[in-house]
This record gives structure tokens, C-alpha cells and sequence, in this order.
């Protein structure tokens, strides 16, 4: 079915539902999130922090990120 603002916009349903579900997620990211790109170091502790995850999402322990920021290349 074709959504009839979105044909009126020359836009595509499946484009606003992606852009919607984009903005959504992030507005979630609102510094208590990680969002992880390309690990050049230190890869261990991404392993460590995942294996404190369950099936359920929460974790078995609290998991505190002490200091972060952006390593420049």
C-alpha cells in the first residue's frame, strides 16, 4: 500500500519509514549510549563488556564507561 502524503511528497514508504526509524534511534543516543564505528585497539575490552550481556539485555554486572572520547587519526 502506498502512503498518499508520501506519494504527494514524491517520496518513497519504505524511505520515510527508514528516515523515522533513524531519527528515532538517534534521539536514544543521547550520551549514555556507545555507538562503536571501527575498533583499532583494544578490542579485549570490547569482549569483556559483552560477556557481561544475557539473552534477556540486562547485564549480570554494571558495566561503567570511566572515560571515553574520540582518538584522533
Amino acid at each position: 500500500m502506498i502512503d498518499p502524503m508520501a506519494e504527494l511528497l514524491g517520496l518513497k514508504l519504505e524511505k520515510v519509514r527508514y528516515d523515522f526509524e533513524r531519527e528515532t534511534i538517534l534521539r536514544r543516543l543521547d550520551g549514555r549510549h556507545v555507538v562503536f564505528g571501527k575498533v583499532i585497539s583494544g578490542m579485549d575490552v570490547v569482549y569483556k563488556v559483552e560477556a557481561e550481556g544475557t539473552q534477556s539485555g540486562t547485564p549480570k554486572t554494571k558495566v561503567v564507561i570511566a572515560d571515553s572520547g574520540e582518538l584522533p587519526l
